[in-house]
């Protein structure tokens, strides 16, 4: 039986007559048919499962499979992904529980090809993971023996059993490392492999199974909306999903709606409801509200929701509650005389969006925590962002991730899961529906929400690729779901978030999405035939991909490489590398910066290729950054990983931050200052300033050589209003001009900021070999090193993880001008001497320190 309401309700209500029984114990795992399954697995008719959990965790934990993420292992674990297999538990029902009026077994989420028997009886079979299912099953039940069994289908086989079926429907994008065709199948398209994830194919009981008892009616879902902003008050309109009892045999109930300020301010009301009414909505003025804010554009206050349903004696039947914002929404995509904009709008305010893509943090998503979402999402954070898209080929996210945006300010994009592929809309029936009804009611009360994006390039690649033309002649393809069904749903479900079809769109289906002057854009030009420079060839409205490849951190790699295998061509490394050409393109552009001798072995690879990765962002985001308003995004590809691997992302998959993290932790800063190119070949200084204070301020500007020398400087006084973007200098005409750039650049200094400016790639700069001195001083675990330099040092990086695996260092991608000092503040319980320090493997910038 499938509801096109959320299933949610893990807890049972207090003082309610509904009752949850959680089924999270006792459960059992067995292969049932597969080829290549080992005999000391297939032997094992019992093996013992966690649920929620997936077939990999529990084969790990037995002891019965390899680390997955070590080494080649992956290729090792293939056969889990095309084997079938069973869970089993048996649980007893007390006689009380058997009287219910009403008696469901909830299943939140089984991934993915399952059918569900109790007690010998089949009652459910399904095939999406993004749908939860509710059967009643009072009358199939005794109070003791009860036995329930899934049996999960090898996902692998199944899609390439449908491709066989329709061989004339496009596959996935030919880029992509995948196991197979997943768009055939309603499951984590990365579960299958993506060009930075392994193909780990799992399948299990991933969310919440339990019995519910209850009568009368349930609540399904809340919906809270504001629906208009006043100077004193907030329109607040609840929206309540009920389900009903075939038994309910009163005339009506009752809802309380109780909506509690952070102070303790109480706004309430009480509605009555008719018998099988489905939805119920509630509205009142919230007087003198306190409104959720972007973080950066003011606080978060949180209100409690409560809704409880009572028959018509005040005997209550169900309670829901949870902390929601006050916030409006819009997004600006009208006409102007550049193209169509995009623009979000909070509260009425533009907001220039800053942030990373967001892919699943774990393969098996089943092991992530509150803690682990609250880390990386703290780190975005602490990089000065406001926004996380969830991309479309993982999972609508978990509460736990919204909880933890709600509260620190972070907006969030969230992808319908359809990515990079054509969706065949015959084979998917009312399966999109469903699935989309319940995930938009289920989030609906997150403030951090705050658009849908129907989906991940499948418009532009339809635009790009003549053979999606071509099989679009015979195939719905996925269109009526971006530009008809889910738009419609969003609209009627939650009206206060936007909706775009796409990413990358251009607000219109005639347009080309890769059109500078409308929508979004995805820049990937760069990364994979141009140079990092390209970006500044674009003039997006809104960049939401782009992203470049660097390895993950030195400790991680260790964890993960056999001993003599660390080496940038050794199978083991590509294997780490799921990007196609990945590791002869990391090659290629170290080669155009630093020449070819610049990865002869795996330090100096790693380092080069690092720094390019966090060098080519910052070009992206400081070049995009310069543009607003006419771009009001910068979103870059990605944030983090799901394993150790060399890929795009800012964070490793041990949750250490890569230079790349730390450069953004500058690019993202309220106040920034960066040279420019202009359009007259002459390099030119802005100033932005996305905070609500004017940032008034002195620019020290400077053109100096690579020995220190300065041939010219000047100060320039400025005044950049809140949330804008200004530019206050041609440094040609202030500086003057130059005859040999290969030994000069240009600096600009103001309030603890600095800009800099090489004219040409570092292969063909003049740099002296670097020279300092140093000081470490060490209290506790705190290591201060000191470094002042006695010549340029560009892009300083401390790896201090090559000392101590769990080494944390303060910051990275430092550039020195002679008789600067920095100090860098490394964590690490371990007594760490100075001599190790700055050594030339552990204290690396581009001239290749030497220790002095």
């Amino acid at each position: 039986m499938l509801s096109k309401h959320p299933i949610e309700q893990t807890t049972a209500p207090d003082a309610t007559t509904s009752t949850v029984v959680p089924l999270a114990q006792g459960w059992t795992l067995r292969s049932t048919a597969g080829n290549d399954v080992p005999p000391q697995i297939a032997a094992n008719q019992a093996i013992a499962a966690s649920v929620p959990g997936c077939v990999h965790t529990d084969l790990l934990a037995a002891r019965l499979i390899p680390e997955p993420y070590y080494d080649i292992n992956e290729l090792k674990l293939e056969w889990i992904g095309c084997t079938d297999w069973e869970y089993r538990c048996r649980f007893d029902a007390e006689a009380a529980l058997l009287q219910s009026e009403q008696l469901d077994l909830v299943c939140e989420g089984l991934d993915t090809l399952a059918t569900v028997t109790l007690n010998g009886q089949t009652i459910l079979t399904c095939d999406d993971m993004f749908i939860g299912h509710r059967i009643p099953v009072r009358d199939m039940l005794r109070e003791s023996g009860n036995e329930l069994v899934i049996t999960f289908a090898a996902p692998v086989t199944h899609i390439h059993k449908v491709a066989g079926q329709i061989p004339d429907f496009e596959g996935p994008s030919a880029n992509l490392i995948s196991r197979g065709p997943f768009n055939f199948l309603r499951k984590m398209a990365c579960n299958f492999g993506w060009d930075w994830g392994p193909g780990l194919t799992t399948c299990g009981i991933w969310k919440p199974i339990y019995l519910h008892a209850w009568s009368a009616a349930r609540i399904e879902a809340v919906r809270p909306r504001v629906s208009a902003l006043r100077d004193d008050a907030a329109d607040v309109r609840i929206d309540i999903d009920l389900g009903w009892s075939d038994a309910a045999d009163a005339e009506s109930l009752n809802l309380a709606v109780n909506l509690q300020s952070p102070a303790g301010r109480l706004t309430s009301t009480t509605i009555t409801v008719p018998t099988g009414q489905k939805t119920a909505s509630a509205e009142f003025a919230v007087a003198q509200p306190e409104l959720w804010w972007p973080r950066g554009y003011g606080d978060q206050p949180l209100y409690t929701l409560t809704v409880e349903l009572a028959d018509d004696q005040q005997q209550p039947l169900d309670r829901w509650s949870r902390r929601t914002g006050l916030r409006t929404v819009k997004l600006d995509t009208a006409p102007d005389d550049i193209g169509s904009k995009f623009t979000l709008h909070v509260n009425g305010r533009p907001v220039f969006s800053k942030g990373a893509n967001w892919i699943p943090d774990d393969c098996f998503v089943t092991r992530l925590t509150r803690a682990d979402y609250e880390q990386r999402i703290g780190q975005a954070v602490a990089a000065n962002m406001n926004m996380l898209r969830i991309w479309g080929g993982g999972i609508f996210e978990s509460h736990q991730f919204y909880e933890t945006c709600d509260r620190l300010g972070v907006m969030v994009m969230q992808d319908f899961l359809f990515a990079c592929a054509m969706y065949p809309e015959h084979l998917l029936g009312d399966r999109i529906e469903t699935e989309a009804r319940q995930n938009v009611a289920r989030l609906a009360s997150h403030p951090s929400l705050v658009i849908f994006n129907g989906s991940n390039e499948n418009i532009w690649f339809f635009h790009r690729f003549e053979h999606w033309k071509k099989c679009a002649e015979k195939y719905d393809w996925g269109q009526n779901y971006y530009l008809k069904l889910l738009p419609a749903l969003v609209n009627e479900l939650t009206p206060d978030r936007a909706y775009t079809p796409s990413s990358p769109f251009s607000n219109d289906m005639a347009i080309h999405p890769s059109d500078d002057r409308h929508g979004t854009l995805h820049e990937w030009t760069a990364w994979n035939r141009a140079h990092y420079s390209y970006y500044r060839t674009r003039r997006p409205r809104y960049a939401n991909e782009f992203g470049w490849i660097g390895p993950a951190n030195y400790s991680t790699y260790r964890h993960c490489i056999p001993d003599g295998r660390l080496q940038p061509d050794s199978p083991s490394v590509m294997h780490h590398n799921k990007q196609t050409n990945g590791p002869a393109r990391i090659a290629q552009w170290i080669e155009a910066d630093f020449g070819p001798a610049a990865f002869a072995n795996f330090d100096d690879w790693h380092y080069h290729a690092q720094l390019i990765q966090a060098r080519a962002m910052q070009c992206a985001v400081e070049w995009f950054r310069s543009l607003q308003p006419r771009c009001m995004g910068a979103v870059f590809w990605q944030l983090n990983d799901c394993w150790p691997v060399a890929s795009w992302a800012a964070i490793d998959s041990e949750g250490k931050p890569k230079p790349l993290w730390f450069a953004a932790r500058r690019f993202f800063a309220d106040h920034l200052l960066t040279i420019q190119p202009g359009d007259d070949d002459r390099q030119h200084l802005f100033v932005i300033n996305d905070s609500d204070q004017p940032w008034q301020g002195e620019a020290k500007l400077a053109r100096v050589g690579l020995d220190g020398k300065q041939f010219a400087a000047c100060k320039v006084q400025f005044v950049a209003q809140p949330r804008t973007c200004i530019r206050i200098a041609d440094l040609t005409d202030l500086l003057g001009a130059w005859d040999q750039p290969i030994d000069q650049l240009l600096v600009a200094d103001a309030d603890g900021q600095r800009a800099t400016w090489f004219f040409q790639a570092d292969k063909q700069l003049d740099y002296p070999k670097a020279d300092f001195e140093h000081e470490l001083v060490r209290s506790g675990d705190v290591h201060q090193l000191t470094i002042r330099a006695k010549t340029l040092m560009r892009d300083v990086i401390l790896y201090a993880d090559r000392l101590d695996d769990d080494a944390q260092v303060s910051d990275q991608v430092v550039t020195l001008l002679p008789g600067d000092s920095f100090t860098f503040t490394v964590r690490s319980s371990r007594n760490l001497i100075a001599a190790d320090l700055i050594d030339p493997k552990v204290l690396r910038c581009v001239q290749n320190v030497a220790q002095p």
